[in-house]
Parts: structure tokens; C-alpha cells; sequence
């Protein structure tokens, strides 16, 4: 089969259910910024539809990889860019990206299930499902630059760095419809790729895959933001070279299951 064209299915909903795991890999999970409400937390929260970082930028389809919020699988082809003629930001010549509905319906299907599941064992209440009009904005701020695992990671150099929006008035029309606070998801990016060069690498990376997911919970009394979460996991596979069909599943699944321990973790704020 060529790429992007998946039986549709379950597959990757049975690899997270199994624990899949890999040989010879790298994991990590990044906490990036929480909040730690403790007992100041809510006890009922609405849950928003998914926003896409891609979306909220107004970023074009092409780029999506340059930009750093893709959804779906990469393909890089032919080499990289030398750091003369890419203003010093190596990268691979050409990133091909595929799959990007299919990431897309796994991803929400699994985090709403996910997530009410890990809210009903924290024993808060999930009054209903809400759909934005004006969804809060998500600033990038100045980046920070290389960290230790710059020269090989699997995402783009620098790495961003987000600024939530403190008061959000659209979250006040949600108390006349009986919602405590409301919990918006923002994905900043979920992909698999096969080897090639992110923007500002060093060497490459080898096949692999990488999440990030924001949560920004917000009062319905005022609009004001209660806190704020950046979770990221990302795996790489060192042994394979041109991921198959199968094997993209199971990247994008590894990190899912990474991902689902961050936001366990996370979750319990009451």
C-alpha cells in the first residue's frame, strides 16, 4: 500500500491498549509548563473541541514543517539543504506530508475518550462537549535555543515556547449553560516521519514520531485562565530507516501511550 492509505479500523487503538513496545529506542516525556491547582481546582469542567495549532496560525498546508505544527506523517526525500544556502537552518531538501485526516480522527477519538475517562477517576464531573466560535488565542514567544539533543531530535530548532491568553470572554457564555470551566486542547503537533533533517539540526534523526498537546482550562464566572498544561512525549526508532505502513501506526500509537501518562499525572489536580 502506498502511504496514506490505511484500512480504516482500530489498530492503533489496540496497540495502546497492549502496551506496544519498542526495541532498541529512545523515549521521552516533557512536562513543559503545568499549573497545580490542588483542591482550588474545579469539580466540573466542559470539554472544547480539538484546536490545531496549524489552524489558529492561519498556517498554509506547505508550511506546516517549516512552521512546526504538522499533523501527519513526514517524508523527507533527498538529502538536506546545506546551512550556506538555508541561512544556516539545515534541513531536508524536501518533506513530503501525508495522512494528515487520518492522525487527526485517531488522535480526537482517543484524547476524548482519554480524557473523560482520567477526569471521571479524578472524580471530576464532564458537564458536555462545547464548540468554539472564538477560540482563546496561543501566542509563540520568544524561543529558547539548542538544548543537549539538538543535533538529532525529532522536532524543529528552536523549540517553541507558548504564552496562553489570560481572560477569554467567550468562556463566560458557557455559565448560563451550566458549565463550570471549560477545558480547551490545542495540538501543537503530532507526526511520524522516516530519517531526515528537522529545521536547524545538527546530524538528523533516525524514523520516529512526537506529540504535543496544550490544555487551557478556563472559569465560565469570569473568563480567567486556571491553569495551563504543555505536555510532549517523542520516540525514535534508531534501527529503522523507511517506516512502512504498520510501523508509522506504531510510532504514532508509542507516543499516545507516553502521552496518556503525562495527562494521567496531570489530570488529578482536586
Amino acid at each position: 500500500m502506498r502511504y496514506g492509505q490505511w484500512p480504516r479500523g482500530t489498530r492503533i487503538g489496540v496497540f495502546l491498549l497492549t502496551g506496544f513496545v519498542f526495541g532498541c529506542s529512545g523515549n521521552t516525556q516533557l512536562v513543559r509548563h503545568h499549573t497545580p491547582l490542588g483542591s482550588s481546582g474545579p469539580d466540573s469542567v466542559a470539554i472544547a473541541d480539538m484546536l490545531y495549532l496549524h489552524a489558529l496560525e492561519e498556517t498554509p498546508h506547505d508550511q506546516w514543517f517549516e512552521r512546526g505544527n504538522a499533523v501527519g506523517f513526514l517524508q523527507h526525500r533527498g538529502g538536506f539543504v546545506e546551512p550556506s544556502e538555508a541561512g544556516g537552518r539545515v534541513h531536508s531538501k524536501e518533506v513530503v506530508l501525508s495522512m494528515e485526516e487520518r492522525f487527526k480522527d485517531y488522535l480526537e477519538a482517543w484524547h476524548q475518550t482519554q480524557l473523560k475517562r482520567l477526569l471521571r477517576e479524578a472524580n471530576v464531573n464532564v458537564t458536555g462537549k462545547v464548540a468554539l466560535v472564538h477560540p482563546p488565542e496561543l501566542e509563540r514567544t520568544h524561543p529558547f535555543g539548542a538544548v543537549s539533543e539538538s543535533g538529532t531530535d525529532n522536532v524543529n530548532i528552536p523549540h517553541l515556547v507558548f504564552r496562553p491568553e489570560m481572560n477569554w470572554n467567550e468562556a463566560k457564555t458557557w455559565k448560563e449553560k451550566g458549565h463550570q470551566s471549560v477545558l480547551v486542547p490545542v495540538v501543537a503537533y503530532y507526526y511520524a516521519h522516516n530519517p531526515g533533517w528537522f529545521y536547524g539540526q545538527t546530524w538528523g534523526c533516525s524514523s520516529g514520531a512526537r506529540a504535543r498537546l496544550v490544555w487551557l482550562l478556563y472559569d465560565t464566572s469570569d473568563g480567567g485562565l486556571l491553569g495551563w498544561w504543555d505536555l510532549e512525549t517523542f520516540h525514535q526508532e534508531e534501527r529503522v530507516r523507511q517506516p512502512e505502513e504498520g510501523l508509522i501506526e506504531q510510532l504514532a500509537a508509542k507516543v499516545l501511550l507516553d502521552l496518556a501518562e503525562l495527562m494521567e499525572a496531570e489530570v488529578r489536580w482536586r
